[in-house]
């Protein structure tokens, strides 16, 4: 409700501009409110239990960015564009997911591409304390950005 009346306050404002203008306008706006989340990892390599948390995530969230970080600190299997692209075959069902790979802080990404949400998957109560940690540092980056965690089916468990 508080949206629309917020389009009609400012639809005054654009009418004097060109029709082509509002659409783009309007259309921006409609864009401004879709839910998105960013699924950082480093699928290395993807596994059954990360497919569980990207096709969860995806039926809640209008888009679902799953982004492979480059960690210079580790010693990858997969170069990173083999990961890329694994990662793409596994969700190419998946309409709302899109694969992509970042360097440097979550924060600035998320930023990047306008997502409001960090998808986390949990194994067991150990992944918490460590993914808490990283949680509270992430709202010192950003206070904007909300975690979700998901737990891993019970059949993906190791």
């Amino acid at each position: 409700m508080v949206f629309y009346y917020k389009m009609y306050k400012i639809a005054g404002l654009v009418r004097k501009y060109s029709k082509s203008f509002r659409r783009r306008f309007f259309r921006l706006e409609r864009v401004k409110r879709l839910k998105i989340a960013v699924y950082p990892g480093s699928f290395d390599p993807i596994t059954s239990g990360h497919y569980d948390i990207i096709r969860r995530a995806a039926a809640i969230f209008d888009r679902l960015i799953v982004t492979i970080a480059v960690n210079p600190n580790k010693k990858p299997l997969f170069s990173l564009e083999e990961r890329v692209e694994l990662v793409r075959e596994v969700v190419r069902e998946l309409p709302n997911v899109e694969v992509d790979s970042f360097e440097g802080l979550l924060m600035d990404y998320m930023k990047l591409v306008g997502a409001r949400f960090v998808i986390r998957g949990l194994r067991a109560l150990s992944d918490f304390e460590m993914e808490f940690q990283l949680d509270l540092m992430n709202k010192k980056l950003n206070q904007e950005v909300e975690t979700i965690f998901l737990m891993t089916s019970s059949e993906f468990l190791c």
